[in-house]
């Protein structure tokens, strides 16, 4: 079966962002009519794309979401996209959803990187740690200390339970450390109407005015990151 088969979406592709879709990264960050052109795809629970955005996008990037790409190492020239956020791109100008004035207000004045390195009492020049069971224990510990349960939540991944959007979900607590993967991460348990079911929990993204979007951002980056 050939690859275009099976995502929709080959390298070399032109595609656009769906309206409505927002950076898994930064929450409060529209992605919604950004375009370009499809360099890697990538399979499993979920297709992925990775998308170098084209000049005329490029060209129209806010410049504070530069510059906290910047800070936190990513490359604000491409991303990956999960392919049912993509569609082919049609064509024509280039139309790209803008950020409310909120947006890229800075939760607090130390940066991702400074934060992550705080939870493995690093210094300022060392490297946030791979993920294994030993750094997974010690964010445990430290989500534990700092996440305040319940909380809502939104999944837009796919899993056993979902297969395509977001997904309206109550945080209800994490499992315990022992339930804690090399492929999944730390766990934790949800509802939603259907009832509830465990989840990974750097497969969550929350609203940037809840009070755990920084700490359950900084564990998907640094989850995604060094894994």
């Amino acid at each position: 079966m050939d690859q275009s088969h099976q995502t929709g979406f080959v390298v070399g592709d032109h595609v656009r962002v769906k309206s409505g879709v927002t950076d898994f990264d930064y929450a409060d960050m529209p992605l919604g009519g950004w375009a370009g052109v499809v360099t890697g795809v990538e399979t499993g629970s979920c297709t992925m794309c990775l998308v170098q955005w084209n000049q005329s996008t490029v060209a129209f990037i806010a410049e504070f979401y530069r510059k906290r790409c910047e800070e936190d190492g990513i490359d604000f020239r491409e991303k990956w996209i999960d392919a049912d956020d993509l569609i082919h791109d049609p064509g024509g100008s280039v139309w790209m959803q803008q950020p409310d004035k909120a947006a890229g207000q800075p939760a607090s004045k130390q940066s991702r990187t400074e934060r992550i390195r705080q939870v493995f009492g690093l210094g300022d020049s060392d490297p946030p740690p791979r993920v294994d069971e030993g750094s997974l224990g010690t964010y445990y510990e430290h989500l534990l200390a700092h996440l305040r349960v319940p909380f809502p939540a939104v999944c837009w991944q796919e899993s056993q339970r979902i297969t395509k959007g977001p997904r309206g979900l109550v945080v209800l607590h994490l499992l315990d450390k022992s339930a804690c993967r090399g492929t999944d991460g730390i766990l934790c348990e949800v509802q939603d109407e259907e009832g509830r079911w465990r989840l990974p929990l750097h497969k969550l993204q929350l609203d940037p005015a809840e009070p755990n979007y920084q700490v359950l951002d900084d564990y998907r980056s640094w989850f995604s990151e060094c894994g």
